[in-house]
């Protein structure tokens, strides 16, 4: 299977609930996309407020896939949802597809 061009969202299309499941282990954030039964699976562009223990305050974007999780910074001694906006996940293609 491969993704269209663009990647595995559309942008264009907002769809669904948004919601993350965010756990701090060793200093890092892993932010995960939580599936929602009574939805179809969606993208989501989520958007961080991180505490380092280094740098203070700062705030991230993340986008992640449906049922992604992604791992960000270092040393952070605390991360919480600011904002999510949920997209349409494109349906993937067969490799010999168009």
């Amino acid at each position: 299977m491969k993704e269209k061009a663009g990647g595995p969202c559309d942008m264009q299309q907002p769809a669904g609930a948004c919601v993350v499941r965010i756990e701090i282990v060793r200093g890092k954030a892993t932010v995960c996309s939580e599936p929602q039964p009574e939805s179809a699976p969606v993208c989501m562009n989520v958007g961080l407020d991180l505490t380092s223990q280094k740098d203070g305050y700062m705030s991230r974007k993340v986008l992640l896939a449906p049922g992604q999780c992604r791992t960000i910074g270092a040393n952070l001694a605390s991360a919480a949802q600011a904002s999510c906006d949920a997209y349409a996940a494109r349906p993937a293609v067969a490799a010999n597809d168009p």
